[in-house]
């Protein structure tokens, strides 16, 4: 049936989500490990921050996108900010 693939497909998606959020906390760690040995303050060293905060921004932004586009979550607009409400 057409619904079961579907809905295994979905799962993977789902599942490959949750694995995007573990290798961000895997590379947070990672980034934290190195700054603190970082007795010099190398130059790549804002670099590399930029980009964990340019990682951990697309990866929160897609998932907003995708419990609004799921129905997980609801949209409200409040003080020129979007609110996210659980649905459940």
């Amino acid at each position: 049936m057409k619904y079961k693939e579907f809905i295994e497909e979905s799962n993977k998606f789902l599942q490959e989500i949750e694995e995007n959020e573990a290798e961000l906390r895997r590379l947070k760690k990672w980034l934290v490990k190195i700054k603190k040995r970082d007795y010099f303050l190398c130059e790549t060293n804002k670099e590399a921050s930029d980009l964990f905060e340019k990682c951990n921004k697309v990866l929160e932004e897609f998932t907003e996108k995708l419990y609004l586009c799921e129905g997980l979550v609801e949209e409200k607009m409040c003080n020129k900010h979007l609110i996210y409400l659980n649905k459940t």
